[in-house]
């Protein structure tokens, strides 16, 4: 399974859900869910989100949020620390835009595991090689 987390301007605006349903839950039969949410605006309910998965394996977290990207650093530094990888794929407008933030993105701080993947349908198949790891050393059949 896998869960989007993001900014809901973020998702209607740059990625949309398009890409997520025809990759990962469409062609790859992945489970997932979106929510809107943001490190800065609405702590509470990013944790509780976060919380609310920590038993649920397999699980990958991927957040959507550009500028001063604190979502992506919130779930992967949530502690007790969450057990579940977290991909950033931040959005930009243009080039510009990439210059100026995608430093919030890549400069984590100690302790707080974030791993960048700017293309969207790279996130997907990162997410499909995940999957199908923790299903072979399951002892399932992956794909």
């Amino acid at each position: 399974q896998r869960r989007v987390h993001g900014k809901q301007w973020y998702q209607r605006r740059v990625h949309g859900k398009q890409w997520y349903q025809r990759r990962v839950h469409g062609k790859m039969g992945i489970a997932w869910e979106r929510y809107a949410a943001s490190a800065d605006k609405t702590a509470d309910k990013t944790m509780k989100i976060v919380d609310s998965y920590k038993d649920h394996f397999p699980l990958i977290f991927v957040t959507i949020a550009g500028l001063s990207n604190a979502l992506s650093g919130s779930v992967a530094g949530r502690q007790p620390r969450t057990p579940h990888p977290v991909i950033a794929c931040p959005p930009f407008k243009d080039f510009s835009d990439y210059l100026v933030n995608i430093h919030s993105t890549v400069q984590m701080p100690s302790q707080v595991p974030v791993s960048t993947i700017l293309r969207p349908g790279n996130v997907a198949l990162q997410i499909e090689k995940i999957i199908n790891m923790c299903k072979r050393a399951a002892g399932q059949k992956g794909e």
